[in-house]
């Protein structure tokens, strides 16, 4: 059965000249012996070819299927590994560092700790996968706040997450041991260190077309009589975390850096430990403690960080 025909390159006809073309080059469905130029048409793979008859139709149709867009998340701090599903060649990764840790500052009614800084963070960044294979990778822990030991502390950093051959590293901690500051993003251009009596955090900068710095966590109080300043924002929470505010002439903390995910921790109020950002804030800063007359609090923890990858099946 020939179903496309490709003008001739000569005048032959079959049947005695009132036929069509012998040496036309038709697709056809099976190799006939009157034809010279004919392509047999085939089935590829995932491919159907279902021939309806003689004045009718020939259909060809897929077997795969569009295919969906699935996913496998990874919250949990530690190492993983990604098994590869057959026939997929590539994946988008998203993945968030770990948020830092609250400050603390022991005995000095006037100065408070700093929140923690956030993580640096990729969106559905491609990444060449093989089939059948395994990704590994690493989620960034978050980092500790100060603790209320009665030392000062400057808070821990967060822990940096790998996916494969991509980084992003962990926000910085709020400053506790010699200076209040707001602990800096993560990333090149993570947002700097807040510094100064109850400065606010900011948003950090983009890298790259997929790759995002942290915001910064807000300073913490200088003085008897201020609070700490606001955590930074981030894309989808336009509004710091809170900072703390003075209270029985003790400053108030910093509060930690917000993440695409929630807020960061709220600063401590005088003599109050910071907030720990929440577990699904994944990437966020810990609020700084609240500066304390004698002795001190705790400030609060970062949180971990964050892995999706996607793939079409």
């Amino acid at each position: 059965m020939a179903l496309i025909v490709i003008p001739p390159t000569t005048g032959a006809t079959g049947g005695g000249g009132s036929g069509a073309p012998t040496d036309a080059q038709y697709v056809v469905m099976a190799l006939s012996g009157s034809l010279s130029q004919e392509r047999v048409l085939t089935a590829g793979s995932n491919i159907t070819i279902t021939d309806g008859g003689a004045n009718s139709t020939v259909t060809i149709a897929s077997t795969a299927g569009g295919g969906f867009l699935k996913g496998q998340e990874y919250t949990s701090a530690g190492s993983f590994t990604f098994s590869v599903p057959a026939g997929v060649s590539s994946v988008l990764v998203t993945a968030m560092g770990g948020g830092g840790g609250g400050g603390t500052r022991a005995s000095s009614a006037g100065n408070a700790g700093g929140g923690g800084g956030g993580g640096e963070y990729c969106i559905s960044q491609p990444m060449i996968a093989t089939s059948g294979g395994t990704i590994t990778g690493s989620v960034g822990a978050a980092g500790v706040g100060g603790a209320g030991d009665g030392s000062s502390h400057d808070g821990g950093a967060g822990g940096d997450t790998t996916v494969g051959t991509i980084v992003v590293r962990g926000g910085a901690g709020g400053k506790g041991v010699s200076a209040t500051d707001g602990g800096a993003g993560g990333g090149t251009r993570g947002a700097a260190a807040a510094a100064g009596n109850g400065v606010g955090g900011t948003i950090g900068s983009q890298e790259s077309p997929q790759y995002y710095g942290g915001a910064g966590g807000g300073s913490g109080g200088t003085s008897t009589s201020t609070g700490g300043g606001a955590g930074g924002p981030n894309a989808g929470f336009p509004t710091g975390a809170a900072a703390g505010a003075s209270a029985s002439s003790q400053a108030g903390g910093g509060g930690g850096a917000n993440s695409i995910y929630g807020l960061g921790g709220a600063g401590g109020n005088g003599a109050v430990a910071g907030t720990a950002a929440a577990s699904t804030s994944y990437g966020a800063g810990g609020g700084g403690a609240g500066a304390k007359t004698s002795g001190n609090v705790a400030g609060g923890n970062g949180a971990t960080g964050y892995v999706l990858i996607q793939w079409v099946g």
